[in-house]
């Protein structure tokens, strides 16, 4: 019968919102009168863009997934862009959710006339509830729930969650206070007088057309204080939910600005309650033509109107779906290579009919670097579960320092002329027996050295050893990595090396690898990669949700930062080995992309086509077989040890159902009914 209660109340009018028949329902038992009574009820959701897009994201995606029956409608305002953020715009679309975008450029410390700007909106399209959500929404977000799920709102006119300081600090004593003192002001409990968290307000209850001369709500921090004097002289109730405890920096200059604030309007209200109560109006939010675009009628306005204020429909016909519109590639793009040349496509701009013709390199100087992968040891300190039994097991402990000096001496003498890069991995590469010889070897012969490790190793390690390496590729496995140990090694690391980090994204453990991820990026110089993990490595993804798949799918707007080599390097290059892939599309078009997107998104299928694998890239596995990738395909070409051994001169034709090595991946491929 819930299901049906639209059908209900139309069938039975207005007589079914009665107390009376309510109580009959619920008397006998048929079902719940309120919850039917809550879902004819028009609900709007208020979410403003914070200074970090992520938790923006992150609130729009929760917010649908858990009340998108609720919310059918998002309101977003925007004090900080002139348009939307690329990846939100990605999210609403893809949900298909309905929403406004409002811009009030320069108004980011005004959050009463953010407010304001949401309640007026709510009223003229006709809401009966806003909830607007503030900046420290996650820490009630449970309390939220529940009032939703309970239906709690529908008996107030304002509902608020309350967060309150475990710290003994300044901060916490005006918190305190301000709670203490409006208490007795308002002779009832208040629970909170910031409204930083979240607030349910019944539209009606604070807008209406009336032309009264009382003053509006202030367009500062303290708005929450003249909504409250609002409920309590009108005797309105006002929900506060539980108490959620935090522990809270105290800044002097701004509790000092709360504190006579609080003093004088409790004052104010005490002596003269009428005057004091600030009333929202109708009225003069918006400015004319605004709300035209917005398909709302104008009226006339009792206040200033507000400047430099505009409004964009997204979801509507002419929607420009580019992420980076008018502006230079450099924004989005992982890599400043292409600076001077024409605009790329990003990956999200691709026309879906648009069919792939090449992958080559977004950097062109990468095509001149060879790339020796080598597979050094499986000893390794880890035994991740999505890792096989054979990188770890320590059965390999390495081949013998003559043999690696012999084979580098036959890749120099075959590619003359062209940059020589060394990659060792494993296992963890550090524990290779002979690890610091070979290292002070090849920098004594220019050679370019990299190293691909889990940064388990103490600080003291790095120290000793940094000196003789130009990359580190860092990986951070969240079953057995040690956080805040990794973090010490990025920062140590990024400052004297290029340092780029793998974050390992376990399903199970995703918020938390994510969160990593942003700490890294915002504390070190490094670029970052959230690594989707495959089953057994056989290319088939793990049981990511569509969310995770969201964030891998779009993480390049985010974490795109490509560092600089902190010293001279040989191979007189100020970017990466490696990187981002151009497409060259059969639409005319070109576009980036990165490994871990053609992953996600299931564009790492090449069979028929011509790889490169062999000119740009060799491998060199645990027993010292010589292969063109990681997939095998072209089977053994040697070993190490080989006095005759014969490098490729020619691409290969893939034969596999799908790449799964990043490393394979960034090669040279053409379609081989492309190849001219």
């Amino acid at each position: 019968l819930d299901n049906q209660s639209h059908y209900l109340t139309i069938v039975l009018g207005k007589g079914f919102s009665s107390p009376v028949f309510q109580y009959m329902l619920k008397f006998f038992g048929i079902f719940k009168g309120e919850k039917l009574q809550a879902q004819a009820l028009k609900h709007l959701v208020c979410i403003p863009v914070f200074n970090d897009v992520k938790m923006t994201f992150n609130l729009i995606y929760k917010i649908h997934e858990d009340f998108g029956r609720m919310f059918p409608h998002f309101l977003i305002i925007d004090p900080l862009n002139s348009k939307p953020d690329p990846l939100v715009k990605s999210l609403l679309k893809d949900k298909a959710i309905g929403y406004e975008y409002i811009n009030v450029l320069g108004r980011s410390g005004e959050r009463g006339f953010i407010v304001k700007t949401a309640l007026d909106y709510a009223y003229r399209k006709g809401f009966d509830y806003l909830t607007f959500m503030h900046e420290g929404w996650e820490d009630c977000y449970g309390e939220l729930s529940g009032t939703l799920n309970e239906n709690l709102f529908l008996d107030y006119s304002l509902v608020t969650g309350s967060r309150a300081s475990s710290s003994r600090n300044l901060g916490a004593f005006i918190d305190l206070f301000s709670k203490s003192f409006f208490s007795v002001v308002f002779r009832t409990s208040v629970g909170d007088t910031k409204g930083d968290a979240f607030n349910l307000y019944k539209v009606a209850s604070f807008v209406d057309n009336s032309s009264s001369s009382i003053d509006q709500v202030r367009d500062n921090e303290h708005f929450f204080i003249d909504f409250l004097a609002c409920a309590f002289y009108h005797r309105q109730k006002v929900l506060f939910t539980r108490q959620k405890i935090l522990s809270y920096r105290s800044f002097l200059k701004l509790n000092r600005f709360r504190f006579y604030t609080v003093v004088s309007e409790g004052f104010k209200y005490l002596v003269a309650p009428r005057y004091a109560v600030k009333r929202l109006k109708a009225n003069g939010f918006l400015r004319a033509e605004v709300l035209a675009n917005l398909g709302l009628s104008s009226t006339s306005s009792a206040i200033e109107p507000v400047k430099e204020i505009c409004t964009e429909t997204l979801n509507g016909p002419g929607e420009d779906n580019s992420l980076v519109a008018n502006n230079s590639i450099e924004e989005v793009n992982p890599t400043q290579a292409t600076k001077g040349k024409r605009q790329l496509l990003g990956p999200a701009d691709v026309d879906p009919k648009a069919s792939p013709l090449k992958y080559e390199h977004l950097v062109t100087e990468h095509k001149d670097v060879v790339v020796v992968n080598w597979c050094l040891t499986n000893i390794c300190n880890y035994k991740c579960s999505y890792c096989p039994e054979d990188l770890h097991n320590g059965t390999k402990r390495g081949p013998e320092l003559d043999a690696v000096k012999n084979f580098y001496y036959k890749i120099k003498e075959r590619n003359p002329g062209r940059k020589i890069f060394f990659e060792f991995t494993g296992g963890e590469v550090t524990y290779y027996k002979q690890f610091p010889e070979l290292i002070r070897f090849l920098k004594a012969n220019d050679v370019y050295i990299g190293i691909i490790s889990n940064g388990s190793r103490k600080i003291e390690f790095w120290e000793n050893h940094w000196e003789f390496l130009d990359h580190v590729c860092l990986s951070f496995h969240s079953e057995q990595g040690e956080p805040e140990h990794f973090k010490r090694v990025c920062e140590f690391l990024c400052q004297r090396l290029m340092t780029h980090v793998n974050i390992m994204m376990k399903p199970e453990k995703f918020n938390f690898c994510y969160q990593l991820a942003q700490d890294i990026a915002e504390s070190c110089e490094v670029s970052l990669s959230l690594q989707p993990l495959m089953e057994n490595m056989d290319g088939n993804l793990y049981g990511y949700s569509d969310y995770q798949k969201a964030i891998l799918e779009k993480q390049a707007i985010y974490f795109s930062k490509e560092p600089r080599f902190k010293r001279p390097t040989n191979l007189r290059l100020d970017h990466a080995y490696r990187g981002a892939m151009r497409m060259i599309l059969d639409d005319g078009n070109e576009a980036w992309i990165t490994p871990p997107e053609l992953i996600s998104k299931g564009l790492n299928r090449w069979a028929g086509w011509m790889c490169y694998a062999g000119l740009e890239n060799l491998i060199v596995n645990l027993d010292g077989k010589i292969m063109r990738g990681w997939c095998g395909e072209g089977g053994i070409i040697g070993g190490i040890e080989d006095l005759t051994l014969e490098l490729p001169l020619e691409p290969i034709l893939c034969k596999k159902s799908q790449c799964s090595c990043g490393l394979d991946i960034m090669c040279t491929k053409i379609k081989a009914d492309h190849v001219i």
